[in-house]
């Protein structure tokens, strides 16, 4: 019998390991064709000049991912290893209430007193302004504190808390739109997101049936990992991803029953505070929030599921009644815009795992990782092991569902950053799995106390070097002998302009003095903000435009604009694409309508024809 079981369990592994051969070799054979309207609007985008749809990057990924997943579901079932006992959470164990309630607070505040040190002796970047990027906010800021408007006068790309909260906090506290008073905001984002996973790894850490030394080395070990994924200097968690935490933590709550009624509302109210707050996490969220409202129904918690949709319409109603109709309007079309098409303006193709291309082999450790995270979860979830109790399982289900969908990212723009950026929540699951199992063997070897404080200790040493790194060498706290952060000096703008760009911004506010706003065709986004004007019409980012319909507003815009002038730059590039490129029927338009007025460097000022 031991024997048969052996046998079945070399037969699954190799079955299943010739399925991630296979799926490996057909990735490059799910190619479907763009859309005939797609090749209209965007032909000069990665994906249709490779006549591609964006939908070869889901199916493909799905296929990755899925035909081994159902293999190893289905040898689950055939060895009769398989139950779905979490979906039942109504009678899972209130570690609320059982006798193992301890706790360590002290650690916890410990701990984020050294994270809020790494803040304090943080030094805000100094680099050499970027344009393009930070021309993001800071144009949408102007044009917010100018015409007391979000969407109606500005594109945005990212979401209301990227391109409006940073400049309306940074003027908050400095009492000006500034580079410096932006750049200083980031840090305050990083930290809050820091906090907010350190308060998820503090629930997960002592909401277990382990001794206080096993749950205080848990809690470390996660706290250490939480500083290397957030590190202010080359992070790997971003702060958009804050709803997500908060999710994350609430449901948490409501599986351990603690404030369920004001959790079960913040989750309600975080589906239109996400998309507020980023378009890209925010979606990820709302597709996570609709299976937990579906696990409501599987657990026929209709109240709670009442709580949660009703909650959900609240915050809706209440955004709508907050920026009004016509900013809500402008909200949606703007929002569905940049859902239905930026893949076929910032797109790049995937890289086949483990191919000759570029990226290939970062792309083959993802997927592997994530079917590695996929099969751990299976197993400890699904499986009739009992290392993980119910609200475990449940919340590790969670973890991956939100791990798989953030993928997206790396698939919508599959370069270094983003594929590497893409995978920071599924290093949280498997953290999790490790530490828990870490947790119950522990637990079961009843290692003595002293051992578990010499672990804990080592793990606060490595805590305590790494922020000492940042505070002594980063910081240079002995020879400046002050707190970074605090005394941190807001530089004039002209501090992060080079030499070139100095003189040329002072011509372009020189030729444009009397103009009462800017019209800017060029990727230097921020160029409306350096003059202190606002822009003519809501197309500041051109790289985030595209297709006929924007293109033809954007024409109807520029005929009612109050200038004249518009600014554009000779043989301008960015990612392999220039605007005349990106925007064909707008600069036939240019070319047809205006014509060369002044030249600043490599700066071209149209003027309309009279």
């Amino acid at each position: 019998m031991l024997m048969q079981s052996t046998k079945t369990k070399i037969v699954a592994f190799l079955i299943i390991l010739l399925s991630i051969i296979i799926s490996t070799l057909i990735w490059k054979y799910i190619h479907f064709l763009p859309s005939e309207e797609t090749i209209k609007n965007f032909q000069e985008s990665v994906y249709v000049k490779n006549n591609y749809s964006h939908w070869n990057e889901i199916l493909r990924f799905i296929f990755f991912i899925g035909l081994p997943s159902i293999l190893y579901l289905s040898y689950l079932k055939i060895s009769n290893n398989f139950q779905l006992t979490f979906l039942n959470y109504s009678k899972t164990s209130n570690y609320s209430q059982i006798s193992n309630k301890q706790s360590n607070l002290r650690l916890f505040f410990f701990i984020l007193l050294l994270f809020l040190l790494n803040l304090l002796f943080l030094k805000i970047p100094l680099q050499e302004f970027d344009s393009l990027h930070e021309g993001q906010w800071l144009t949408a800021g102007q044009n917010f504190f100018y015409y007391d408007s979000f969407w109606k006068k500005s594109f945005i790309t990212v979401g209301w808390g990227h391109e409006f909260l940073t400049p309306i906090l940074s003027n908050f506290i400095f009492d000006e739109l500034s580079i410096s008073g932006t750049r200083f905001m980031f840090p305050i984002y990083q930290f809050m997101g820091q906090l907010l996973l350190l308060m998820f790894a503090y629930q997960l850490s002592y909401y277990q049936n382990f001794s206080l030394n096993i749950k205080n080395f848990i809690f470390l070990f996660f706290a250490l990992a939480i500083l290397l994924l957030t590190n202010f200097n080359n992070p790997i968690f971003g702060h958009r991803d804050i709803p997500i935490i908060l999710f994350l933590i609430l449901i948490w709550n409501v599986l351990n029953k603690n404030l369920i009624f004001i959790s079960l509302v913040s989750i309600g109210l975080l589906s239109s505070a996400s998309i507020f707050w980023g378009l890209d996490k925010g979606a990820y969220l709302n597709f996570a929030l609709l299976l937990f409202c579906i696990f409501q129904v599987i657990n026929k918690n209709l109240k709670n599921l009442l709580i949660v949709v009703l909650s959900m319409f609240i915050g809706w109603i209440s955004f709508y009644i907050t920026f009004g109709h016509e900013e809500f309007l402008n909200f949606l079309s703007n929002s569905i815009w940049i859902y239905s098409n930026m893949e076929y303006i910032h797109g790049i193709i995937h890289p086949t795992p483990f191919g000759d291309e570029i990226g290939s082999s970062r792309a083959g450790k993802n997927l592997i990782l994530i079917l590695l995270t996929t099969f751990l979860t299976f197993f400890y979830c699904l499986s009739k092991s009992e290392k993980l109790t119910n609200n475990n399982k449940i919340i590790l289900i969670f973890l991956f569902i939100v791990s798989i969908v953030s993928y997206k990212t790396a698939l919508g723009r599959s370069d270094g950053p983003h594929m590497r950026g893409a995978m920071s929540w599924l290093y949280i699951s498997l953290a999790y799995i490790f530490l828990i199992n870490l947790g119950v063997s522990l637990e079961k070897k009843l290692i003595k106390k002293n051992y578990l404080k010499l672990l804990s200790l080592i793990v606060v040493s490595i805590i305590i070097i790494f922020i000492s790194k940042i505070i002594f060498i980063n910081g240079k706290v002995l020879e400046e002998k002050q707190l970074a952060l605090i005394s941190y000096k807001k530089h004039s703008n002209d501090y992060y302009y080079n030499e070139n760009n100095i003189v040329n911004y002072k011509k372009l506010r020189d030729e444009l003095e009397g103009e009462e706003c800017i019209n800017n065709l060029t990727y230097e986004a921020a160029i409306p903000f350096v003059l202190s004007k606002p822009t003519c019409n809501k197309f500041y980012y051109p790289w985030s435009i595209g297709g006929r319909k924007l293109q033809s507003e954007y024409i109807d815009l520029l005929k009612l604009s109050k200038s004249d002038k518009i600014i554009i730059k000779k043989n301008e590039r960015y990612i392999n694409n220039s605007p005349s490129k990106l925007l064909p029927i707008v600069f036939n338009y240019l070319e047809k309508n205006y014509k060369i007025h002044n030249k600043i460097d490599k700066y071209l000022i149209l003027k309309r024809n009279m």
